[in-house]
């Protein structure tokens, strides 16, 4: 985050700690908070005001954590073409200096093979007969074909703010993927929105959220939308 033109000043209240930030929230763009209090930040996880944080707090919250390392910034945002992961995109530019960041956009899908328990390549294996005017295989060839119209709404959103960006589909688990390919690329943050719908197109952006934010290695900037 840009420090140019940011007054800090201090504000000292007594009662629960969740309670107060939450509460006093409400009148602030962005909420920071650590993923642990001095005590336990070594901790893996999230703590119980964090996760209470991230769960009630009605705008953006950053769970702070340390960067992976000194080199540019890596940041992982995740989109589904909601809304929220819209916003969260604009929020981070805004929020956020970005310029120098290596930034990939990711959009998690589930497609047939993951519920059969099949690998992708089953549908392509050659001399295979089925009909590829199946339900199941023309449901995984649209949302394939959506999955890249998210994204590049995604890259097109970044390269407005004068931002370069990857583009990364893969298949399985919303979370799990997110949080693997956060870990296994070194990310110093996740970005993603939150709109608490769960359903199929929302998935991602519902209580996967609160999934990211507890076990995330990095940074994770949540952007709460109510669509």
């Amino acid at each position: 985050m840009s420090g140019e033109g940011i007054k800090a000043g201090t504000v000292f209240e007594a009662g629960s700690p969740a309670n107060v930030i939450i509460d006093k929230s409400e009148g602030y763009d962005l909420t920071v908070v650590g993923a642990h209090d001095k005590y336990e930040k070594e901790k893996p996880g999230l703590g119980p005001v964090a996760l209470r944080v991230v769960a009630q707090a009605p705008t953006a919250v950053l769970i702070a954590r340390e960067l992976a390392a000194e080199k540019a910034l890596r940041i992982l945002i995740a989109t589904d073409g909601s809304l929220a992961a819209e916003e969260a995109i604009s929020l981070m530019t805004e929020y956020f200096n970005v310029e120098l960041a290596d930034i990939t956009v990711m959009h998690i899908v589930e497609t047939p093979w993951i519920h059969l328990g099949l690998e992708p390549e089953w549908f392509d294996f050659r001399g295979r007969n089925f009909d590829r005017s199946d339900p199941t295989t023309m449901l995984d060839h649209e949302i394939r074909v959506e999955a890249e119209d998210v994204i590049e709404t995604a890259r097109k959103r970044l390269e407005s703010a004068g931002l370069g960006s990857e583009p990364m589909i893969v298949e399985g688990d919303p979370a799990l993927e997110l949080l693997s390919e956060a870990e296994k690329g070194e990310y110093d943050l996740i970005v993603l929105g939150a709109t608490g719908i769960s359903d199929f197109k929302h998935d991602l952006l519902g209580s996967v959220s609160i999934k990211v934010a507890r076990d995330a290695s990095c940074s994770v900037f949540i952007v709460k939308f109510a669509e």
